[in-house]
């Protein structure tokens, strides 16, 4: 039986994405973080506790609160792992060249994008079906509340489809499948970033979503704005759980805040947003493909006349990725400039609530301005320096997949480049290709610097310690890049070690490793050792302020020299993984290649493929 709605190209991609063994791999992963969830709550419940005089209550409880933490871990990979499957489904295709060839046959647009949407949908519900088993062990333990058993699960696909087809829609119009995916992450993050800015706005500090003014004191531009912001918000799970737990407002606009309105609200929102960009995708499909292949090429040429280029000098694969391959798009650009301004917004209101209660704490109104800007450093900052290194991992991921899926390595291999010569000018364009965030990155810190809410030694290690980050998961994006077949696997397998590197090594090693703990002083060190291995902490540590280092001077019992301590530990192992993990590359990338070596072991280039000088 065909289904002629779909097309051909949902059996062939359903087959093919399910004989992944990666695939597999990760939903074995999955299975082991969920049944390591329950043990962990399982054990902080009942681990002294005599189990024949628990009352059902408390087993009730403690149902309640794995399934709470089962759906927020599933919340999370959603919205972690969507982009990183759904991102290649049409850029891949602009990747290897063969998305021509699917135009050349009979197939509709609705039938490609379709197809592809619901293959890798299908990939992810079976992804989450894996935690399925562990979640039906509570019903031992009384079980949960039917509402929110149906409410989480509808929830999780509606957010689902949603992302899912977002990131459809910048497949098509992203040129490569890091462009897609980087693209999915900023629009993701900018989502949530604005909702909680314009709760911040809306609301005050009690609520946090909402104004408490009577609907006869207030004006046609407040009304519109809290209508405004009730529809846009409606999509956020987080401030849809305050509204639920905030049961009692009086608020302007009410769209409902029992259980079955705010659910309501939800599934809309996201039914709404993913047909809209389900239809947008299939409509622009060939249009785009087009105008990206055909019409841009005059028009860059039209442009190109009397324009400089840089000199290309010696090194012209750093010259490539830096001044070819690191342009952005307009859609790129438009939601980078929405971005940058969703993250100097908080300092203006900043800014705004202190001005207007400067004559409230008049005496302590620039300590609590320094203040209020150390913490918008650590939270900001610390979140532009994770997207920062997200986007190296991600283009240093796609180095070599990239010149593989568009077949041009051939012709690299035949220049007079040595293999270590291209790997360490992939490794630094990957580096320096992501500019505009450093930019962004280091505006914030200088705004901290200038104002006072950095010490000035912070602008000696955070650039230092970022910096070094970057290299560390740029060697690993291309240590990947170096032997995979697919720019997918090489982002998949990349973006999963980032995410355990970069928090998730919590989750599995030291949570485990504390609970069985038994002394306070011990659990005290494992937490610094494990978060000296984070690099979120360590950069969100590293924004100290002044008042901070005159604390820890004044008192040594708060334990941050030993944390500098670890820290530098952790900054040393990872300077010394840098040139284990480059080593590596080179070792895969020449096995790739298959070139033959010296005795001395290093790759050696034959000599049908040098290009001598005449």
């Amino acid at each position: 039986m065909q289904f002629h709605f779909f097309g051909p190209v949902l059996f062939y991609d359903m087959v093919r994405t399910a004989r992944r063994g990666s695939y597999v791999l990760m939903r074995f992963i999955y299975a082991i973080i969920t049944f390591t969830l329950l043990f962990l709550i399982y054990t902080s419940y009942f681990a002294y506790r005599d189990l024949e005089s628990l009352k059902p209550s408390e087993t009730t409880a403690f149902a309640e609160a794995f399934f709470n933490w089962f759906m927020i871990l599933q919340y999370v990979l959603v919205l972690l792992l969507t982009p990183a499957y759904v991102a290649s489904a049409i850029a891949e295709e602009k990747d290897r060249r063969t998305l021509e060839f699917i135009f050349a046959t009979d197939l509709r647009n609705q039938e490609i994008v379709l197809s592809k949407l619901v293959s890798r949908m299908a990939n992810l519900v079976l992804f989450l079906l894996a935690g399925l088993p562990i979640l039906s062990m509570i019903q031992l333990f009384g079980g949960v509340n039917p509402r929110m058993l149906y409410g989480g699960f509808i929830s999780t696909a509606c957010t689902l489809f949603s992302v899912a087809a977002v990131t459809m829609l910048l497949s098509v119009y992203a040129k490569r499948t890091r462009d897609a995916i980087s693209l999915s992450y900023l629009l993701i993050i900018g989502y949530y970033l604005s909702n909680f800015l314009f709760a911040w706005y809306m609301g005050a500090t009690e609520q946090l979503v909402f104004m408490r003014r009577n609907f006869a004191e207030t004006g046609m531009v407040e009304i519109a704005t809290a209508w405004v912001f009730e529809l846009y918000s409606a999509g956020n799970l987080v401030i849809s759980l305050i509204r639920l737990s905030n049961v009692r407002i009086n608020t302007i606009v009410d769209l409902g805040s029992s259980f079955a309105d705010i659910l309501r609200n939800y599934t809309l929102f996201h039914v709404i947003v993913g047909t809209l960009c389900t239809l947008w995708a299939i409509v622009r499909l060939r249009a785009v493909y087009r105008k990206q292949n055909f019409g841009a090429a005059v028009k860059q040429n039209g442009r190109s006349k009397g324009k400089r280029r840089r000199p290309i000098g010696d090194k012209p694969i750093l010259w490539k990725e830096l001044f070819l391959s690191a342009s952005m798009t307009r859609l790129g650009k438009l939601l980078y400039a929405l971005f940058v301004l969703g993250s100097l917004a908080p300092l203006g209101i900043i800014c705004y609530i202190l001005l207007n209660q400067s004559h409230i704490y008049e005496e302590r109104f620039w300590e609590n301005f320094r203040e209020a800007v150390n913490y918008y450093v650590r939270i900001v900052g610390t979140l532009v320096a994770c997207l920062l290194i997200l986007a190296v991992v991600l283009r240093a991921a796609g180095m070599i997949t990239h010149e593989r899926d568009k077949q041009t390595l051939d012709c690299l291999l035949t220049s007079r480049l040595r293999l270590r010569e291209i790997l360490i000018q992939k490794w630094w364009g990957s580096v320096l290709g992501v500019r505009p965030l450093s930019y962004l990155l280091f505006m914030i810190w200088f705004i901290g610097w200038v104002t006072g809410g950095l010490h000035w030694s912070t602008i000696l290690f955070l650039p230092c310690c970022t910096l070094l980050y970057m290299m560390f998961f740029a060697a690993l994006g291309l240590a990947f890049s170096a032997k995979a077949t697919t720019s997918l696997r090489a982002m998949m397998a990349s973006l999963g070690w980032t995410i355990f590197l970069g928090g998730g090594h919590w989750f599995v090693c030291a949570l485990p490793v504390l609970f069985m703990a038994r002394w306070a002083s011990e659990t005290q060190y494992i937490a610094m050792f494990f978060a000296g291995f984070t690099p979120p902490a360590v950069i969100a540590w590293m924004s100290f302020s002044y008042e901070d280092v005159e604390r820890w001077l004044s008192d040594y019992r708060y334990g941050e020299f030993e944390f500098f301590g670890f820290c530098a530990l952790g900054l040393f192992v990872t300077l010394l993984f840098i040139f284990i993990l480059l080593a590596w590359a080179e070792r895969r990338f020449g096995q790739s290649v298959e070139r033959p070596k010296r005795p001395g072991g290093m790759a050696m280039t034959p000599q049908s493929h040098r290009i001598e000088p005449e």
